[in-house]
C-alpha cells in the first residue's frame, strides 16, 4: 500500500477513478481532466477559490499501481463561514479550526486501502493541532451534485468505514427528482397574486430561472433554479435543473397551497425553457420541504450525509432528523 500527497492542481490522474466510481449512481455526470481540476478548486457561483482553507492536500491510496481511493483535506476556520458548512446542530461544539475533508472515497472491496486512507487523513489533520474533522460539507466539487459532495447511501462501504472510525452523521440530505416531467400552465386561482419570471444566463445550455410572487406589491414567495449545466459540462446534464432555493412566507402560505402553485408554475416555466428533468434537495429533517416535494411528484434517488468526529469529546445529544432551520420564520426549501 502506498500513500501519496498531491497538490489539487496536480490531481488529474484521479479523473478516471472518479468517473468509474460515480457514474454508476443516477444523475452524476462524467467530467474531463480540465473540468475536474478546475471544479475541485473553485466555488460554484463564481470562479473564486474557496475561502478560509489552508494546507490543502489530496491524499491518494495506491495498491499495485492502481488508485483505490483519495481524500481531499484542508484545515478550515469558521471565522468567515456564514453557513458553518452544514453543521448546524453542533455549531456550539465546533472549534475555530478543524480538519475539513472536502471529499473521501475508496473503491468497494479495497477495505485496506480505505483504512489506510482514513488513517493518513486523520494523521495529516492532527499534524496541524486540530482535534475535530468534518467529512463532506457545502464546500465541495462544483461538478458533483451542485457542489454538495455529501456521502451517498449508494456508497455504503464508505459510510460504514466512517462509522467504524467513530464518525457520526450530523446532516442528512435527500436528493429528489422528477425525470421526464410533464407540465401544463397552472390555473391562477390565488387572490391578488402577480408573478415575475426572469431568465439568467449561466454556464449551462439552458438558462437559470428565477420566479418572484407578490401580493399587493409585497414579495411573498420566490424560487431560483439552476441548470445542471451550470456546474457540469457533460451534455446529459444540460436538460436537468435543480431548485437552489424555494421560499414561501409562512403567513402567505397558510391555507393557500402557494407552495404547490409555485412548483407547478416552475415546472411550466422550465418546460418552456427546454428542460426535461427536475431535481431538488432538502435536509432530511426539513419535513415541510420534503412533504411539498413528495406531494408534487418528486421521488428520492439517494440520501447523503455530512460526518463529524471530535477526538476529545464524542458528539451526543442531537437528532439527525431535526429541522436545521427551526426558527427560520418562513418555509425554506433548500
Amino acid at each position: 500500500m502506498k500513500i501519496h500527497y498531491w497538490e489539487p492542481e496536480d490531481s488529474s490522474a484521479l479523473v478516471g477513478f472518479y468517473n468509474d466510481e460515480f457514474l454508476q449512481i443516477p444523475y452524476y455526470y462524467p467530467v474531463s481532466d480540465s473540468e475536474f481540476i478546475y471544479g475541485i478548486r473553485f466555488q460554484e457561483e463564481e470562479d473564486l477559490s474557496y475561502p478560509d482553507l489552508s494546507d490543502v492536500k489530496v491524499i491518494v491510496a495506491e495498491e499495485q499501481g492502481q488508485i483505490v481511493g483519495f481524500s481531499h483535506v484542508a484545515i478550515w476556520t469558521r471565522e468567515h463561514d456564514s453557513q458553518l458548512g452544514g453543521a448546524w446542530r453542533i455549531e456550539d461544539r465546533m472549534h475555530d479550526r478543524m480538519g475539513l475533508v472536502l471529499f473521501f472515497h475508496y473503491r468497494r472491496g479495497h477495505r485496506a486501502g480505505g483504512t489506510a486512507l482514513m488513517e493518513a487523513t486523520e494523521q495529516y489533520c492532527k499534524g496541524f493541532g486540530v482535534s475535530q474533522i468534518r467529512i463532506f460539507s457545502h464546500y465541495g466539487y462544483r461538478f458533483h451534485r451542485y457542489s454538495h459532495p455529501f456521502g451517498s447511501d449508494r456508497m455504503p462501504h464508505v459510510l460504514s468505514l466512517l462509522g467504524l472510525h467513530k464518525y457520526r452523521a450530523i446532516l442528512g440530505w435527500s436528493y429528489t427528482v422528477i425525470p421526464d416531467f410533464a407540465a401544463s400552465e397552472p390555473a391562477d386561482t390565488l387572490p391578488a397574486i402577480s408573478y415575475e419570471t426572469e431568465l439568467h444566463s449561466g454556464r449551462g445550455d439552458l438558462p437559470n430561472i428565477e420566479i418572484t410572487v407578490k401580493r399587493h406589491d409585497e414579495k411573498i414567495a420566490s424560487t431560483l433554479v439552476w441548470s445542471a449545466g451550470h456546474t457540469c459540462r457533460a451534455g446529459e446534464a444540460q436538460s436537468m435543473f435543480k431548485i437552489m432555493w424555494f421560499y414561501v412566507s409562512d403567513e402567505a402560505n397558510r391555507g393557500q397551497r402557494l407552495g404547490s402553485f409555485m412548483i407547478q408554475r416552475l415546472l411550466w416555466e422550465a418546460k418552456k425553457a427546454g428542460y426535461q428533468h427536475a431535481s431538488t434537495g432538502a435536509a432530511t429533517g426539513n419535513h415541510r420541504a420534503n412533504l411539498l416535494y413528495y406531494n408534487t411528484g418528486f421521488e428520492t434517488v439517494d440520501t447523503n450525509y455530512t460526518y463529524f468526529k471530535d477526538f476529545d469529546d464524542p458528539v451526543t445529544g442531537y437528532a439527525l432528523d431535526d429541522d436545521p432551520h427551526p426558527n427560520s420564520g418562513a418555509l425554506l426549501y433548500t
